[in-house]
């Protein structure tokens, strides 16, 4: 039997992070623009579902927040409770109906 072609699409979530929708999984993505050139798209994550791509994101974003430079445990925290909500609100902004869990 004979396979189709597989198909893909993109979701963009960020600038920095996108997802990567095909027959198979989700894929989570690091999207670098470099001027005047094609974007470089590098693939980090595979995933079964749309959720699970969407909270890898989040964690990544966590991450990316904390390792921007050397902070206190209570810097670090604050910074932790503002990236994350604002990945919520963007999701929220998004998908209205969704329910973010807190």
């Amino acid at each position: 039997m004979a396979r189709g072609k597989s198909r893909s699409s993109i979701i963009q979530v960020t600038r920095k992070y996108s997802i990567v929708v095909s027959d198979s999984n989700y894929t989570v993505v690091e999207v670098k623009k470099k001027k005047g050139q094609e974007d470089v798209i590098t693939p980090l994550t595979y995933h079964d579902s749309i959720e699970s791509a969407l909270t890898r994101i989040g964690k990544l974003i966590a991450t990316d927040a904390l390792i921007s430079k050397d902070m206190k445990l209570s810097e670090a925290i604050e910074t932790l409770q503002i990236a994350i909500n604002e990945y919520k609100e963007e999701i929220k902004k998004a998908v209205p109906n969704v329910r973010v869990v807190e």
